[in-house]
């Protein structure tokens, strides 16, 4: 079992005994009753971590009386993690979400000083790709790319940088590539 603030996670390895996790989610019944805690059931779910296909439609888990559905997705502290440890829905959410933040910088400020516009990146932008990224940090070239092209496609939109390569715009603009921060 892990606690973090309201939430738990109850996980047992199915190398030995797969009865293991219904037997702790029983205890954790009991021990919610005796000190009067209620269970969000509706927030509950069981997430297989496989490589197998699916869910072993024999399992079935159950917290009190509820039986808890099945995810292929869950989001863990801000972390989506699928049944394969395959970040690649996260990833996409991230950029999504970045890609919103620096179209909003480049649409709010009337500024088009770099100082401060590269401050409000770095400030609401960049901590939605570094977060947690010892976590899902990406290994592949396409998520990789897909993660530092939103710091590309926002210092090309700096004026009087758009003709600079990449690199060039970071070296002016004091920043590093994303790869190297995550």
């Amino acid at each position: 079992m892990k606690l973090f603030a309201d939430d738990v996670k109850l996980y047992s390895s199915f190398a030995y005994n797969s009865h293991d996790l219904q037997d702790v989610c029983d205890r954790l019944t009991v021990w919610a009753e005796e000190w009067q805690l209620q269970i969000t059931y509706n927030k509950c779910i069981s997430h297989r971590i496989s490589d197998r296909a699916g869910a072993d439609g024999n399992s079935s888990y159950r917290i009190d009386s509820h039986v808890l559905c099945w995810s292929d997705e869950t989001r863990d502290l801000g972390v989506i993690i699928d049944n394969k440890l395959n970040f690649n829905c996260h990833i996409s959410a991230i950029a999504h979400k970045a890609h919103v933040g620096a179209s909003l910088i480049l649409r709010s400020f009337v500024t088009r000083d770099p100082d401060v516009l590269i401050r409000a990146f770095v400030t609401y932008v960049r901590p939605i790709l570094e977060y947690c990224t010892p976590v899902w940090s990406p290994h592949t070239v396409s998520n990789i790319n897909k993660i530092e092209s939103y710091q590309r496609w926002f210092t090309k939109r700096i004026k009087g940088l758009s003709d600079m390569r990449y690199p060039e715009r970071l070296a002016f603009l004091g920043l590093e590539t994303l790869q190297y921060e995550i």
